[in-house]
């Protein structure tokens, strides 16, 4: 064989293997965020820990509450280890995009705008967002909020809510949790707030000296898990989960024991 030969021949030899190695890497880079999960043994979820009873830390700093509970049925029935990173209303979506997370449960209300850059899953609960304000701010229902100021929890669906039908002269204030626009409430900062029907009750509840009220219902808002757009193999996943354990009462019975109440029905079209 000549030496030409040889030189081709090594050259081929090295130029497969190359390509192989290229491939491996190919498919492996492939693997879907669902495989990827399953392969290291481990779902990385982002939670809201500032919106008790949905997601709070107890006394012993642990992560609890509804969505929580969510979370953990949601790693023992993939049979991985849950790991909990805290989000907060502003970056739910950027740490979704981001990757720092696998997929966000955090009161998160399905809106049109938000589905412009991640996928939602079917609604795993509904809320009513109320509004909440003191006796003294003289207004019922959103279309007295003129002239007063309303806090809401920066880039939440009560923020994205209030915002497109405030009317003029409405002064929105965000804040950047739920728990920095109940202070400014009970500190009369703002004349009022808006918040889920379980949250509204319970700051009126537990505050009986600062004279708060319902004034007004702003909509029901739907809550899904958040997912990046092209997870649809978690996605989809993630829908038979929901459906499994809201026909079977499961997801109704967690909510029951987390919040005290019965879950607002849903309808099963949504499924």
């Amino acid at each position: 064989m000549s030496r030409r030969l040889v030189i081709h021949s090594v050259l081929m030899l090295m130029l497969c293997l190359l390509v192989g190695v290229a491939s491996v890497q190919t498919v492996a880079a492939e693997k879907s965020t669902f495989e990827q999960i399953l392969d290291r043994g481990e779902i990385v979820v982002g939670l809201g820990l500032q919106a008790p009873p949905y997601g709070y830390r107890n006394e012993k700093h642990q992560p609890v509450g509804y969505d929580v509970e969510v979370a953990n049925l949601i790693a023992q029935e993939l049979g991985v280890k849950l790991k909990v990173v805290e989000v907060t209303g502003p970056n739910r979506i950027p740490y979704l995009l981001t990757k720092k997370v696998d997929l966000v449960i955090a009161t998160f209300g399905i809106t049109p705008e938000r589905a412009k850059s991640i996928s939602f899953t079917n609604p795993y609960y509904a809320a009513s967002l109320l509004i909440v304000g003191s006796k003294d701010a003289d207004f019922k229902g959103v279309a007295g909020m003129s002239g007063f100021k309303v806090g809401v929890p920066r880039g939440t669906t009560q923020d994205i809510t209030l915002t497109a039908v405030a009317p003029k002269g409405t002064e929105i204030i965000r804040y950047e949790d739920d728990v920095t626009t109940t202070t400014a409430l009970l500190t009369r900062r703002v004349d009022a707030l808006i918040h889920s029907d379980l949250l509204a009750h319970e700051i009126i509840q537990k505050n009986p000296t600062k004279k708060l009220e319902i004034k007004g219902v702003l909509r029901v808002s739907p809550a899904g898990i958040g997912v990046r757009e092209e997870d649809g193999r978690l996605l989809q996943w993630l829908n038979t989960f929901i459906f499994c354990n809201m026909t079977s009462g499961k997801l109704q019975e967690l909510y029951q024991a987390t919040t005290g109440t019965e879950m607002t029905e849903l309808p099963m079209k949504s499924f």
